[in-house]
């Protein structure tokens, strides 16, 4: 399903991230692990195409990543990659319907509002739909996270730290709800955490070490 290879990033001239190869098939589960500072983020943002790296390749479903541009990067992403973020990143003077609409837009998808409401309705959050989104709860906002990010019925999900700052119950609830859409879609999925507790839910793991290097010594 994805390939990385050689991958990169520089920060500055005396900070760079190098990151071990890594392949997943389509419909594995991986926890992307490792201490604050190791990466994670930074990796999940090239899987995504959100970060271009100073060095290597990424293969998502069939295509080399780093080769588009534009709209092209923009339509790929949007029609194959679903992203939890830390923080849900909704348009404050958009509804979540009208959220969830523009998804379906900037993928250079039909709108379906019938499909919106499906996927609302599955996360238990179809009476939001006309809300705006500083009416959502943390909980409401974080499921309308996962409705965004399943849309589109992806090939692969990125989580970035979806269970820092919930209690143990709800720890479990976002789990669930992440492990069954992309069943759902048959998609990959990505969480990257530090959280202990979902450590024993996932059975690959992909750990980052401290990977900072000096510019000239790669």
């Amino acid at each position: 399903m994805f390939q990385l290879t050689g991958i990169r990033y520089n920060y500055t001239t005396t900070h760079t991230l190098s990151f071990p190869d890594w392949t997943a098939a389509q419909g594995d589960r991986w926890l992307l692990t490792g201490v604050s500072g190791s990466g994670k983020t930074t990796l999940l943002h090239m899987l995504a195409g959100l970060r271009q790296p100073t060095q290597g390749t990424a293969i998502i479903a069939g295509t080399n990543l780093y080769t588009l541009s534009g709209n092209k990067a923009d339509q790929f992403r949007g029609q194959n990659i679903g992203l939890v973020l830390q923080k849900p990143h909704l348009l404050s003077v958009l509804t979540v319907e009208e959220n969830l609409l523009l998804t379906q837009y900037m993928a250079g998808l039909p709108q379906n509002k019938q499909r919106i409401a499906e996927v609302l309705s599955i996360l238990s959050v179809l009476e939001k739909r006309k809300s705006m989104p500083h009416q959502l709860s943390q909980g409401q906002a974080q499921r309308i996270s996962i409705a965004r990010a399943v849309l589109n019925l992806p090939k692969l999900i990125l989580a970035d730290e979806p269970t820092s700052s919930l209690d143990d119950l709800n720890c479990m609830r976002v789990l669930d709800l992440l492990e069954t859409q992309a069943a759902a879609c048959g998609a990959t999925l990505v969480i990257a955490t530090h959280d202990a507790r979902v450590k024993n839910r996932i059975a690959n793991h992909l750990h980052l070490e401290s990977v900072q290097t000096v510019s000239g010594t790669l």
